[in-house]
């Protein structure tokens, strides 16, 4: 409450989901998100994640995730602000705007 800073960390979910033969699981992943208010209207986003993506595959195409992920993963923040949630703003009463 007294920063106004709102981090988000997040890891891999390991069991179930897809089990086509033509996925690799993620098999470690942890990140987070940290959403730091910078003045009125204005927020600092951080985003980092660590990730194992296992399989058999090559260098140039983990890397090229890499380098696309965090900017399409931006892109799709941008999309989604305003628009429907599965978070119930309840959730959220802990979050308050700063008074500068």
């Amino acid at each position: 409450p007294e920063s106004h800073v709102v981090e988000m960390n997040f890891t891999a979910l390991t069991e179930g989901g897809a089990t086509d033969d033509e996925c690799v699981r993620v098999t470690q992943l942890t990140g987070f998100w940290r959403l730091t208010p910078q003045g009125p209207g204005q927020v600092y986003i951080e985003y980092e994640t660590h990730a194992d993506p296992a399989g058999n595959l090559p260098a140039w195409l983990a890397n090229s995730f890499v380098v696309e992920q965090p900017l399409n993963t931006l892109k799709n923040l941008k999309q989604r602000i305003g628009g429907p949630s599965s978070v119930e703003d309840a959730d959220l009463a802990f979050i308050e705007e700063p008074k500068l």
